[in-house]
């Protein structure tokens, strides 16, 4: 007797979801969107219910997040301080 043994995945090693990438970053959706509008972040691969993102996007988002912090604020925010350290 064979044992069939089927793998399903719903979605990719490299790819999230936008509430997983928020979760993720600390970062509110519509941020997100807003930052993927303007080209920061990349589109997500599937579109509609379901779009799953680049797992790239969380490294970007955080480096999105320093590169505004330093430049509105001159430096590190006492929140994302507290989330390195």
């Amino acid at each position: 007797m064979y044992k069939c043994r089927v793998i399903y995945k719903h979605m990719s090693e490299n790819e999230i979801s936008l509430e997983k990438l928020s979760q993720l970053t600390g970062i509110e959706q519509r941020t997100i969107r807003s930052w993927i509008s303007k080209g920061l972040l990349l589109p997500p691969n599937k579109t509609g219910r379901g779009a799953q993102y680049p797992k790239w996007n969380v490294d970007r988002a955080l480096e999105t997040v320093k590169v505004f912090d330093f430049h509105y604020f001159g430096g590190f925010t006492q929140t994302f301080k507290s989330r390195l350290f």
